[in-house]
């Protein structure tokens, strides 16, 4: 179900007419979520496809283009699909910023696609992606700590000619166990 302004295509209905009381979408039963951007969105079904519509002028949709989708369209054919983030973008020197961050069911996969222009794909370029390029996420982790004011991480340099420093002050931390993944998503 989907309501509001649909300039762009970001209701999914096929149209770019609003809609002021909810209103069916697709008659898909089960999907696991739904997120939406400023002017595109994304749902993730139950058996973990992808789908995307609405707004692609960055290619933050995934699908290989930089068109305009006004209707619900799978993004390939992956079924590991866990996590969708439609980031809302931000305007920088004319042009907004949308992008859009997943993490497959492995939660050591992310994937990120759109516009890259500060690198906010996190793939080490500032080149534009219009398809999922995955494993673009350096660090992973598996098990989460509660930090809070007296806690503090540090990983640097970022970008990294090889080398890297991690420095963790966490109170009562007794052990820590810290992967390190390169842009292909191999461990290092």
């Amino acid at each position: 179900w989907s309501w509001g302004f649909n300039g762009n295509g970001q209701l999914g209905n096929g149209s770019t007419t609003q809609a002021n009381i909810p209103t069916p979408v697709e008659s898909r039963a089960g999907w696991l979520m739904v997120d939406a951007g400023s002017a595109f969105g994304f749902a993730i079904a139950e058996d973990h496809t992808l789908f995307a519509w609405g707004f692609n002028e960055g290619g933050q949709l995934g699908l290989g283009d930089n068109v305009q989708h006004e209707t619900i369209t799978q993004v390939g054919s992956d079924t590991d699909w866990e996590y969708i983030s439609a980031a809302d973008g931000f305007y920088y020197n004319g042009v907004y910023g949308h992008h859009t961050i997943g993490i497959k069911t492995n939660a050591e996969v992310l994937c990120a696609a759109g516009y890259n222009y500060i690198g906010q794909l996190g793939d080490g370029t500032t080149t534009n992606s219009n398809v999922f390029t995955c494993s673009t996420g350096l660090l992973s982790i598996e098990e989460f700590v509660e930090f809070n004011e007296n806690s503090f991480i540090s990983v640097y340099p970022n970008p990294s000619n090889g080398i890297i420093n991690i420095s963790i002050d966490v109170q009562n931390l007794s052990e820590a166990i810290i992967k390190v993944f390169n842009a292909n998503g191999s461990m290092v």
